[in-house]
């Protein structure tokens, strides 16, 4: 089954299936975002239901070959986007472009991570990136376990990573990329006990682009890629 999930800021487009399947390509059009999928197992075509999106017009999979297929996702405007899977639910992730918020609010189930949380903060350390097959990776070491919440922002457009419970060591930070769709990264220290510390990322965009996200106890990357 798919189906899709609107939030306060992103939308989901959720894959129920047998196994997760893995991303070999995607990129962006006009109108839609497009993802080729392998070890994906399309004998029967699942049951679609996207309605009720603000985000979503429309979503399409079909077979491109044996345990390959293409996802299309009809869009009202392109956005950043990401992919993720667990077990049989894969999720994707688009990161609605927000207009006229004076404040950002927290999606309820980063909320309710925050609430499991210890609330402990964790010290970040300096911003690092590294470039290796067609991958830019930008790298922060973790002393402890943090929450993150990833949005997107206008004039000019931007992706925001905000990671809760995060202590940023290095002061403000500014990293000139060039390349991989990214102008610069900005990285500073948001709030610091008010109530919670919030350290945020800040990448400069020239267009909307597909990016993985991965944290841990001990570090937290973003990567983008070539298209």
């Amino acid at each position: 089954m798919i189906t899709t999930q609107e939030g306060k800021l992103n939308a989901r487009v959720i894959l129920e299936m047998e196994a997760a399947p893995t991303l070999v390509r995607t990129f962006t059009t006009a109108k839609a975002i497009v993802l080729e999928l392998g070890h994906i197992d399309l004998t029967s075509q699942p049951p679609i239901e996207a309605s009720g999106s603000q985000t979503v017009k429309g979503i399409q999979l079909e077979r491109t070959g044996p345990e390959l297929a293409r996802l299309r996702i009809q869009v009202q405007e392109p956005v950043p986007y990401t992919m993720r899977s667990s077990d049989n639910i894969t999720a994707i992730e688009l990161n609605r472009i927000q207009r006229g918020q004076k404040e950002i609010p927290v999606e309820p189930d980063v909320l309710k991570r925050l609430e499991e949380s210890s609330g402990s903060n964790a010290f970040m350390t300096e911003l690092k990136v590294e470039e290796m097959a067609g991958q830019l990776r930008f790298i922060s070491k973790l002393s402890g376990e943090t929450v993150s919440q990833v949005f997107t922002l206008e004039n000019p457009l931007r992706l925001v990573v905000d990671v809760y419970d995060a202590v940023y060591e290095a002061g403000n930070s500014v990293l000139t990329v060039g390349k991989y769709g990214l102008r610069t990264v900005r990285v500073s220290q948001f709030k610091l006990n008010s109530p919670r510390c919030i350290t945020r990322i800040v990448f400069d965009l020239n267009e909307p682009r597909y990016y993985d996200l991965r944290s841990n106890a001990s570090e937290i990357s973003i990567s983008f890629f070539q298209e």
